[in-house]
């Protein structure tokens, strides 16, 4: 085990660049290193840790090892993770000293992981002031209340089903369940859903857009204890009862904090990403990749496309429901 050798040896550092570079070598881009730091004064709040050759290894630098190996050392404890990354940084500068001394800064493999690494650096950076540091508690707290206000409205159902291949045995064992036979031990003996069987057919609690558009429809249409059948779908035919409903539950926002504010951070990296790339002139030039690329854009467009299409249909429908005096599910409503 990496972690036990790790800490058994006395060249811990060793045996982690070995790690990471085992890793590199797989094709996982790591980032270089950091370097200790050349001041060897104390620093309030950034205290040197070790020396090595009179080069001061601080607290800080211990921050940008640690996310290249974190998956590594989790489990270690807080002292020993800290020896093994200052470890780490002794062995890295041993190593880079005597790189220095045999020219490899002036290779021509050296000079494109620097370029490399320089590109990533910026782009890290950059990502902290104009992604992470664009996203607030405040932004969060914002986002989940416009959510939450959404979701005080909306429904949640609990159903099973019994899943049959055809619809003659699908109308056979419905008439076992209207004429009182158990639910779940019919969905037992004779359901073909694997994953629901042996549950006796119970799909748990679901909400609009989660399940078959079918089964989902004769779910919500039902009340608790009526049973609908059979329904057709991609997958068979459903004999479907409904069990319970319920408003949905709404989430505290601490449950939900590092998931809402994960989600702003990827769509403004995307918002940010796209900025740039329209800006830019990006052309790719080997044959086979370009071909990829383009077939993958006029895919996307195609389903982007079909999209929109379902979309302004469903608007349609919903208006030509609401000036009719129906639901889109076509029952009527009050004036």
């Amino acid at each position: 085990m990496l972690k036990q050798a790790i800490l058994n040896s006395r060249y811990a550092g060793v045996a982690l660049i070995c790690a990471i570079c085992a890793v590199s070598a797989a094709g996982m881009n790591v980032p270089a290193a950091a370097e200790a730091s050349p001041s060897a004064k104390q620093t309030p709040g950034d205290e040197i840790l070790a020396r090595v050759d009179g080069i001061a290894i601080r607290a800080s630098d211990l921050d940008f090892v640690e996310k290249e190996i974190t998956s590594n050392i989790t489990n270690l404890p807080p002292v020993a993770r800290r020896r093994l990354l200052v470890e780490y940084l002794i062995d890295n500068h041993l190593f880079a000293a005597m790189a220095k001394q045999k020219n490899l800064e002036e290779t021509d493999g050296f000079k494109r992981r620097m370029t490399y690494y320089r590109t990533r650096a910026l782009r890290e950076m950059l990502f902290e002031k104009e992604v992470k540091g664009s996203i607030s508690e405040k932004l969060a707290k914002a986002l989940y209340e416009e959510r939450v206000e959404s979701l005080k409205d909306e429904k949640e159902v609990r159903a099973r089903h019994i899943l049959l291949p055809t619809q003659a045995e699908a109308v056979d064992v419905l008439k076992k369940v209207t004429a009182g036979g158990d639910f779940a031990a019919l969905a037992k003996e004779y359901s073909i859903d694997s994953r629901t069987k042996t549950r006796g057919g119970d799909l748990g609690f679901f909400g609009r857009g989660r399940m078959v558009s079918e089964l989902e429809k004769a779910a919500f249409s039902l009340t608790p204890g009526q049973v609908k059948g059979p329904v057709k779908s991609d997958y068979g035919f459903h004999i479907v009862k409904l069990e319970e409903q319920r408003d949905k539950p709404v989430p505290n926002f601490e449950d939900v904090r590092n998931e809402i504010m994960t989600s702003l951070m990827q769509q403004r990296a995307q918002n940010v990403a796209e900025g740039l790339r329209t800006k830019a002139k990006i052309e790719f030039v080997e044959p086979e990749l370009k071909k990829f690329v383009e077939l993958s854009r006029k895919k996307a467009e195609e389903r982007r496309a079909e999209i929109e299409k379902k979309m302004k249909a469903q608007i349609e429908q919903m208006e030509a429901a609401k000036k009719s005096g129906k639901g889109s599910d076509g029952q009527i409503r009050p004036q």
